[in-house]
C-alpha cells in the first residue's frame, strides 16, 4: 500500500462514515483493510462467520477478532431457551466432522450443568448414508423426547428431513443453529409438517442504508473486468457469459448484460433479511473506525510508548491491532459493535420461530415442471396443474405455458430445467464395443497364428499346393480386415471418419481378388491341359496377380474419387432424439459409399459364381468347393448387412457394419485356411504328395 492509496483510503473511510455516500469504490477499499498486512505480518483479522470456540484463545490467535458470537455462545443460548419451556428431556443431532462433534460435546456437557436429560446422540455422517439416516430417524420416531437441537448444514438436514417426512414423523419441536436456521431451502412446503413450530438461533439480522440502492446499481457492464458481478450475473440469471463458454454446446443462455436486476425473485436482493453480510458490514466499519482512531491521534498523547503516535502513512502491525481491540461505537442503525477481551463481539441472535402460514387461493401455485390448465367455467385463479410434456420444461413456477429446450439440449427429469444431452457413439469401454473389440483382436490373432503355421510347414506338400504368394497375400488382406472394426469403435473423429470406409473397402477388395485369383489359378490348371497351348503361356503368374492388382486398383479410384467429390465427415446429430446426440460419421456422398459397396458386392458375385463352376473339378484341386462355400457365406452376410444397416442408426448402424465385416472375414478365414491347419497339425499323414495329388 503506497502514500497515494493510503490518502485515497483516509478520504474513502470519512465518505463512508456518512452511510448516504457510500460506493463501490469505498467498499472495494474497506474490504481490502479487513485483513491488513504489512512486512509479513498481520494487523488483524475480523471474521464475518467463523464460530468455533478455539478462535477465542488469544495465545494461539492473538490478532483474530469476528462479528458472529462463538459456538460457546450459542450453546449457552439454546440452554437457556430450553430451560425457559421446561424442556429437560432433549435430542441431540449433529454431523460427524471434529468442529461440529467439539461443539456438540460442549452443547451436552452445558445441558447437563442444566440439569437436562440427554434422550439420545445421533451422529450424520459426512457422505449420506441411507442406513445411518434411517437409524436415526427410528429413534426419533421411538424417543418420547419431542425437542431436538441440530447442529447441521443444510444438505444434512435435507436428507434426514426427507426420510421424516416420508415415514410421516411429527410433533417435534427442532431447535435450529445459525446454520440452518433461515434456510430458504428447508422452508418448503415439504418439510412444513416435520418442522412446523421450529425455533432457529439465526445470526444477527441488521438493515443496511443505502444497500439496496447500491446493489441495483451494480451492472457487468459498467465493471466490466470485475469477476464477482459477473459470476453473482451468471447464477443470478441462469446464463453464462460468452468469454466463459468452452465451446457451441451451451448448458445455459449468453448473459448479455441488459438483465433487469428488479426482474429476480424478491428474496435475493432482500436487504432486510442479510445476516452474514451485516457481520460483514461490521466488520468493514470496524476497521474503518479503527483507522480513523488511528489518524485521529495527537502527539505526546498516544498510546504507545511515551505517548507516542502511529501515523496513517507509516504504521506497524500491532499499533493498528491495538486499536481494532478497542474499537467501540454504534453502527448508522443503532446498533452496538464491539470486541471483548477474546475479540468475540456481543452476543446479540435472531430468534426464529417456524410457523405455518394460512393459504387463501382458489388453486395453488404450480410446481417447477407444470404448466397451468384453465378449468372450463371457472373464474381463471381456479386452474389445474398438468406436467410438462417430455420435450418442454417451465421455469419459474406457475408458468402458463410450458417452453422447449434448446436444439442440443433435453428436459431433466422434473422438466424445470434444460440440461445438455447426451452424446453417444459406439465406446470402446461398453460392453458391445468390448465384444466386438474383442473378437477383432481374437481374428487377428488366429490370422497370425495360420501364417505361423504356413511358414513353419512351408516345405510340406499341402502348403506348396496352395500357391504360397497368393496364400499369404490373402491372409494380410484378411488380418486387415479384422482390424478394420477398431476403425469404427470409438469417438468419431473426422480423420478417422475419412479412413474407415476407405481402409474397409479397399482391404475387402484385395481380399476377395485374392480370392478369386486362386479360384481362377484352379480353373487354368484344369483348362490349360494342351502343352504349348495360349492358356498355356498365359498360366502361371500373369492372371492371378492381374486380377490381384487390376481390382483393388478399380476400388482405390472409386475411394479417391469419393474423396474429391465429398468426404466423410464427423457430426453432431442433434435432430436424431430428443434424449441424445450421435456423434456420428456423415459418409459424404451417399452414392460413393454404396458404389464402394456394390463394386464389392460385383467382385463376390463374380468370385462365387466361378468357383461355383469349378466345385465339381477333381480331388486333389478341391480347394475350389471350399472357396464356393466361404463365397456363399460371404455373400450372404452381405446381402442380410444391406436392409439391417439402412434400418438403423447411431451406435446400432456401426455395430451392423462392423458385425458384416467380422462375420463375412470369419467365413474366407474359416472355410479356406482352417481345413488345412487341420491337415498339417492334426493329421500328418495326410500331408502327403499322394492325398494332396489323390493318389491314396
Amino acid at each position: 500500500m503506497n502514500m497515494e492509496d493510503i490518502l485515497d483510503l483516509r478520504s474513502t473511510f470519512a465518505s463512508c462514515l456518512t452511510p448516504d455516500t457510500c460506493s463501490l469504490r469505498m467498499v472495494k477499499w474497506l474490504l481490502m483493510v479487513c485483513i491488513v498486512c504489512k512486512a509479513g505480518e498481520f494487523a488483524g483479522q475480523i471474521s464475518h462467520g467463523a464460530n468455533l470456540l478455539v478462535l477465542s484463545d488469544k495465545i494461539k490467535f492473538p490478532s483474530f477478532l469476528r462479528t458472529l458470537p462463538n459456538s460457546k455462545m450459542t450453546s449457552r443460548a439454546i440452554v437457556q431457551l430450553l430451560m425457559h419451556f421446561g424442556w429437560t428431556w432433549v435430542g441431540l443431532v449433529s454431523m460427524e466432522k471434529p468442529a461440529v462433534q467439539s461443539t456438540m460435546q460442549m452443547m451436552k456437557e452445558d445441558f447437563l450443568q442444566a440439569g437436562a436429560c440427554i434422550a439420545f446422540l445421533e451422529d450424520l455422517p459426512v457422505s449420506f448414508s441411507r442406513q445411518r439416516t434411517l437409524r436415526a430417524v427410528q429413534m426419533m420416531k421411538m424417543s418420547s423426547a419431542n425437542a431436538i437441537v441440530a447442529i447441521a448444514t443444510e444438505p444434512y438436514m435435507v436428507y434426514l428431513l426427507d426420510e421424516m417426512a416420508r415415514q410421516n414423523v411429527t410433533g417435534k419441536v427442532w431447535i435450529a443453529t445459525h446454520s440452518w436456521a433461515s434456510s430458504s431451502l428447508l422452508s418448503t412446503v415439504e418439510f412444513s409438517v416435520v418442522l412446523a413450530g421450529t425455533i432457529g438461533f439465526a445470526s444477527r439480522r441488521g438493515v443496511i442504508p443505502g444497500l439496496a440502492d447500491l446493489l441495483y446499481t451494480i451492472n457487468p457492464q459498467k465493471n466490466p473486468k470485475d469477476l464477482f458481478i459477473q459470476q453473482f450475473w451468471e447464477q443470478a440469471f441462469s446464463c453464462k457469459w460468452p468469454s466463459t463458454v468452452a465451446n457451441e454446446s451451451l448448458t445455459a443462455p449468453h448473459c448479455t448484460g441488459s438483465e433487469r436486476l428488479e426482474d429476480l425473485n424478491e428474496h435475493v436482493l432482500d436487504v432486510n433479511n442479510f445476516r452474514l453480510t451485516y457481520n460483514v458490514y461490521n466488520a468493514v466499519y470496524a476497521a474503518a473506525h479503527a483507522l480513523q482512531d488511528l489518524h485521529s491521534c495527537q502527539p505526546g498523547k498516544g498510546p504507545f510508548h511515551n505517548g507516542a503516535c502511529a501515523t496513517l502513512h507509516n504504521f506497524k502491525p500491532w499499533q493498528l491491532l491495538h486499536y481494532l481491540k478497542k474499537v467501540r461505537f454504534a453502527n448508522p442503525i443503532g446498533d452496538e459493535v464491539y470486541f471483548d477481551e477474546n475479540g468475540d463481539p456481543p452476543a446479540v441472535y435472531d430468534i426464529l420461530n417456524w410457523q405455518q402460514i394460512p393459504d387463501s387461493v382458489c388453486s395453488k401455485p404450480c410446481l417447477l415442471g407444470f404448466r397451468r390448465a384453465s378449468r372450463e367455467g371457472e373464474a381463471h385463479c381456479c386452474y389445474d396443474c398438468i406436467p410438462c410434456s417430455e420435450e418442454e420444461i417451465s421455469n419459474p413456477k406457475d408458468s402458463a405455458e410450458c417452453s422447449p429446450c434448446p436444439y442440443d439440449q433435453m428436459p431433466n427429469e422434473r422438466r424445470d430445467s434444460c440440461i445438455p444431452k447426451p452424446i453417444e457413439y459406439l465406446s470402446y469401454l461398453e460392453p458391445l464395443g468390448e465384444v466386438l473389440t474383442t473378437i477383432s483382436l481374437v481374428g487377428i490373432l488366429f490370422v497370425i497364428a495360420i501364417v505361423i503355421v504356413f511358414v513353419t510347414h512351408n516345405q510340406t506338400p499341402l502348403v506348396k499346393a496352395n500357391n504360397l504368394a497368393l496364400s499369404y497375400l490373402l491372409l494380410v488382406a484378411l488380418g486387415l480386415c479384422f482390424a478394420c472394426p477398431l476403425m469404427f469403435i470409438g469417438q468419431p473423429l473426422s480423420l478417422n471418419c475419412m479412413l474407415r470406409q476407405v481402409t474397409f473397402g479397399i482391404a475387402f477388395a484385395l481380399c476377395v481378388s485374392c480370392v478369386l485369383a486362386k479360384t481362377a489359378t484352379v480353373i487354368l490348371a484344369f483348362r490349360a491341359t494342351k502343352p504349348y497351348s495360349l492358356l498355356q503361356q498365359l498360366f502361371g503368374f500373369k492372371i492371378p496377380y492381374c486380377i490381384v492388382v487390376t481390382c483393388p486398383m478399380i476400388q482405390l479410384f472409386i475411394c479417391v474419387s469419393w474423396f474429391v467429390v465429398a468426404p466423410p465427415f464427423q457430426q453432431m446429430n442433434f435432430r436424431y432424439s430428443i434424449k441424445k446426440v450421435l456423434n456420428e460419421c456423415n459418409e459424404g456422398s451417399t452414392w460413393a459409399f454404396w458404389l464402394m459397396l456394390g463394386y464389392m458386392a460385383f467382385l463376390a458375385t463374380v468370385t462365387l459364381a466361378v468357383a461355383f463352376l469349378a466345385r465339381k473339378l477333381p480331388d486333389s484341386f478341391n480347394e475350389a468347393k471350399l472357396i464356393t462355400f466361404s463365397m456363399l457365406v460371404f455373400v450372404s452376410v452381405w446381402v442380410s448387412f444391406t436392409p439391417a444397416y439402412l434400418s438403423t442408426r447411431g451406435k446400432l448402424m456401426v455395430s451392423v457394419e462392423i458385425f458384416a465385416i467380422l462375420a463375412s472375414t470369419s467365413g474366407l478365414l474359416g472355410c479356406i485356411f482352417l481345413p488345412k491347419c487341420y491337415i498339417i497339425l492334426l493329421k500328418p499323414e495326410m500331408n502327403s504328395r499322394e492325398h494332396v495329388m489323390g493318389r491314396r
